[in-house]
């Protein structure tokens, strides 16, 4: 028996009518085509047709998995349309049912990503809403590495070795400016400041970018979330230092 007694729209169907597919149309759209495909005979038109329009729904589709069951979609074998097909109901499930699933778990802060330090947001930004979070942090970061460059006018080091020579707490060298932080330097205070942010930004190059940049796998979005929030954190402090010179 079909499973979708009423098939949901076809893609083609609907662009031809200049209508575009709602996020629930899209993953139903999927599922039954997955059924199709599985069910039609091998080699056949329908196998074909199904095939083809299921790639078309695909890159959507999965970003959109990517949104709302990302723990299912770590554990998934891309192959398996039958995994596909209840990947897709199931978030079918949580969008229906989004605002009755938040209004069950304990009211917390929320985060606006266009609040987050403008070097780390419009470097990410279209990469995210592409479902790319991975690369997203990782031009997140490769950017925050060209500001401070450009802030302390240095193009010979990048990454890890120019925040560990611009965020030193030594004395400015010949073309080797260093980036303060605000305050007294006759301070203790004020040079423990320095000191953490160094560590900070060394710490937060080895955890975050090294792996964003040469990781292979994609990563879940919550994990990229709170790895641009620890970089936001870093280009604010970094946007707020002085430039000392020799």
């Amino acid at each position: 028996m079909d499973k979708f007694p009423e098939s949901p729209p076809a893609l083609r169907n609907l662009l031809d009518r200049g209508r575009t597919l709602s996020i629930v149309e899209r993953l139903q759209r999927a599922a039954y085509l997955s059924d199709e495909y599985g069910s039609a005979p091998a080699n056949s038109d329908r196998e074909s047709e199904a095939w083809d329009e299921l790639m078309m729904l695909k890159p959507a589709v999965d970003a959109i998995l990517r949104r709302y069951v990302p723990d299912i979609l770590a554990r998934a074998t891309p192959d398996d349309l039958k995994w596909y097909r209840d990947c897709c109901l199931q978030a079918v499930g949580v969008v229906t049912n989004e605002a009755f699933i938040q209004s069950l778990a304990p009211a917390g802060p929320s985060l606006q990503a266009t609040e987050w330090h403008p070097w780390i947001w419009t470097a990410a930004e279209s990469l995210w809403r592409s479902g790319h979070y991975r690369a997203a942090v990782a031009a997140a970061a490769g950017n925050l590495t060209a500001q401070t460059q450009a802030k302390v006018q240095r193009w010979d080091v990048a990454d890890d070795d120019l925040m560990t020579q611009a965020l030193t707490p030594k004395d400015p060298e010949p073309g080797k400016g260093r980036l303060r932080v605000q305050g007294d330097w006759d301070s203790q205070f004020v040079r423990g400041l320095q000191e953490g942010l160094m560590s900070y930004a060394r710490g937060a190059y080895a955890l975050i970018r090294n792996p964003a940049t040469h990781d292979v796998a994609e990563w879940l979005e919550q994990d990229a979330l709170e790895q641009l929030s620890a970089l936001s954190v870093l280009a604010r402090q970094i946007d707020q230092t002085r430039l000392l010179t020799h």
